[in-house]
């Protein structure tokens, strides 16, 4: 197997004294062994001199590399120009023979946003020998950008009571270096207030080799995405970075104001201390989110990677799974998946076993705060484009009379059950995926049936609104570039809701939920999902390990097989199609479950992702408009003026995102706006949480 790529040089000037062949650009990145090679024959009898160039341009971007006088003997040599390469985007290279010869030839480079090098800044603590920086968590930091040349004095977090906010520090050295571990002091603020060191979660963050990009927006590299935790030393290779995630999570009574701490970071032959300041809003994000989640989770993978057979050793690591969720603000499709409700029938009439699930379900909206589930109902079918599953009901078929009293018995009895508790507006049916056309007529006598015999429960489908689905769903979930504002809004005033969803589509350019992606997307996304008025947002899966077709002997190792492959949908086992890399995948199993092959139980929780944060990030700051809107309308003697500055807080710029597929890659204009908004918070008065 091999990888790399074509780029052609257009000649733009040429020399009938020489014949030029350029050999290599190099690595041909920020921070690479960049320099271009080239052979020239002198075809003359003479030296002739010239001065070797590099130039690069990018819009009002120049830069120029020359190399020095050099005479060019008759006969043939080889030269070796050095440049630098500033940062992502698309370049034109530019190489140039001057003085006596003149030839030029221009080369585009088109480098994705993983080399991106214009952010960061350099800590105290970096020296030469092991250059140490900062960056936003919003960077996908490769491992050979430079260390910046912008300095700082320490780390900035910045968050609100009950949020967690996260930076990367990141070390460069020049020679290997060994066990390195990092912890974190307690973090003293005002009135000697303290931010206990135990909320301070520092993570490794891991790379992934990408070896098929997903699409234009990608390159075959590796990309750093999961976040496992320290549990031992590190070992560091000279020349690459290597990021730690650094991850502060605000208690709810923590007092507002900035607090001051370090992190310690040791190995063998270093040691250095990292100012770190965090700085706590004077306001709190509520446990549950306003933005309604809806994700899906394999609870069958875990028990299969973790090698879970004991039913005390399934629950002690389901609980960990669901904490994680609840801590990025993200509801599971099934919140529930060992306390399922039973049903038993006596003749055509269902009766229930409500306790266990009702404990599970109390727990899961209550304390973790998970704002959705998906219902389960038996005997509606179901199906995809790609195939259904007829209705049946206790054996009998949909146009038989037993079938229509079974049905209705059991959904009013749910439906009853989800009243009498307040979980209507939490469950919804979610039994069909992305019907085609020739789908609409069964989906709709599905839709038919719930509406008869649960008027109260909430339809929801994944597709856009058509005429032939008007009075089906009332919960639309297109995915998000098939969301049209104006046949969305008819709909919207009926009281209509919509989500809408990310999957192996869209790719580039719109924003996706890819490791081969910038990290800012599934942040933009959210607040995209804010200036169009949508409630929701769903993602099909969030631990798809391994695909059956793609391995049909064993299980996927995501760590090294980063690819989301096609599964079900009559993938031929042995089949390997891709979908994207890290398509629903957004947490990985824990590292000794990599791919199965731990010999026992391994009794630890998820490992997130940088994108998993990403999407918590993008939920809270939905959070950050929502609580600023409210405040908004309980202050109506705000004087005219000051009404309009801050309510225009509430519409986003287009420096997050000008349209679907225009957006920043640089997370510096969500950070500025989401401060805008916190201060803002802090005017009205905003303390508490709701």
């Amino acid at each position: 197997q091999v990888h790399g790529a074509t780029r052609f040089a257009a000649v733009l000037q040429a020399d009938p004294r020489l014949a030029v062949a350029i050999r290599s650009l190099g690595d041909a990145l920020p921070g690479g062994r960049n320099a271009v090679s080239l052979t020239v024959e002198n075809r003359t009898a003479g030296t002739l001199n010239c001065r070797p160039v590099v130039h690069l341009a990018r819009n009002a971007v120049t830069a120029a590399y020359p190399a020095g006088e050099t005479g060019l003997a008759p006969g043939t040599d080889t030269l070796s120009l050095p440049y630098e390469i500033p940062g992502a985007g698309t370049w034109d290279l530019e190489v140039a023979l001057e003085g006596e010869v003149d030839f030029r030839a221009q080369v585009e480079l088109f480098l994705p946003t993983l080399y991106e090098s214009a952010y960061g800044a350099r800590l105290p603590a970096s020296t030469d020998e092991v250059g140490l920086w900062w960056a936003s968590s919003g960077w996908k930091v490769s491992r050979t950008r430079p260390v910046p040349e912008e300095t700082a004095p320490a780390v900035e977090i910045k968050a609100a009571r009950g949020e967690a906010e996260a930076a990367q520090v990141v070390l460069r050295p020049t020679r290997p270096l060994h066990g390195l571990t990092a912890t974190a002091t307690d973090l003293t603020g005002p009135h000697g207030k303290v931010l206990p060191a135990d909320r301070v979660e520092l993570l490794r963050v891991r790379y992934v080799p990408v070896t098929q990009p997903t699409d234009q927006a990608g390159a075959a590299d590796w990309w750093p995405d999961p976040l496992p935790p320290l549990h031992q030393p590190l070992d560091l290779a000279a020349g690459q970075n290597q990021p730690l995630w650094v991850r502060v999570t605000i208690p709810e009574p923590t007092a507002p104001g900035r607090y001051q701490g370090s992190l310690h970071l040791a190995a063998t032959g270093y040691e250095v201390t990292v100012p770190l300041e965090v700085e706590v809003f004077d306001f709190g994000l509520p446990r549950r989110p306003t933005c309604t989640t809806a994700f899906g989770f394999s609870w069958g993978n875990v028990v299969q990677y973790q090698r879970l057979e004991r039913e005390a050793d399934q629950r002690r690591v389901l609980d960990l799974y669901l904490r994680d969720f609840s801590s990025h603000r993200i509801a599971p499709y099934d919140p529930a998946p060992m306390d399922r409700f039973q049903v038993t029938w006596e003749g055509l009439t269902p009766r229930f076993a409500w306790e266990d699930w009702d404990a599970a379900m109390t727990r899961a909206i209550d304390t973790l705060g998970f704002n959705s589930f998906d219902l389960p109902v038996q005997g509606l079918g179901s199906g995809t484009f790609h195939d259904r599953r007829e209705p049946e009901l206790l054996g009998y078929k949909e146009n038989t009379p037993e079938y229509q009293d079974a049905f209705g018995a059991y959904l009013r009895g749910i439906e009853e059950h989800l009243a009498a508790r307040g979980w209507l507006n939490e469950a919804y049916v979610y039994w069909f995926d992305e019907p085609d056309l020739k789908d609409y007529d069964f989906v709709m006598n599905g839709f038919a049936k719930l509406r008869r015999h649960g008027p109260r429960i909430r339809r929801m489908l994944t597709e856009q609104p058509e005429p032939a689905l008007v009075d089906g769903p009332n919960i639309w979930c297109p995915v998000s570039d098939a969301f049209d504002p104006d046949r969305a809004a008819p709909r919207m005033a009926t009281g209509e809701t919509f989500w809408w969803y990310v999957c192996t589509g869209p790719k580039a350019p719109y924003a996706g939920l890819f490791i081969d992606h910038p990290a800012t997307e599934l942040r933009v996304w959210l607040w995209q999902t804010w200036q169009r008025g949508i409630k929701g947002i769903l993602v099909w899966q969030t631990n798809y390990w391994t695909s059956e077709a793609a391995y049909p002997e064993g299980l996927q190792n995501p760590y090294e097989d980063p690819m989301g492959w096609v599964s079900g949908y009559s993938a031929p086992a042995g089949a390997r199609q891709a979908w994207g890399n890290g398509d629903g995948r957004f947490l990985y199993p824990p590292e000794a479950a990599a791919a199965g092959a731990a010999t026992g139980p391994v009794l630890e929780g998820p490992v997130a992702s940088i994108r998993w944060e990403m999407l918590r990030d993008g939920v809270e700051d939905y959070e950050y408009l929502v609580i600023l809107r409210d405040l908004l309308a309980s202050h109506p003697e705000l004087p005219a003026g000051e009404r309009q500055a801050l309510a225009g807080l509430l519409e986003v710029p287009a420096s997050i995102t000008a349209g679907m597929t225009s957006f920043t890659t640089d997370p510096t204009p969500i950070e500025a706006r989401r401060l805008a908004v916190a201060r803002a918070i802090e005017r009205l008065g905003g303390k508490g949480t709701r």
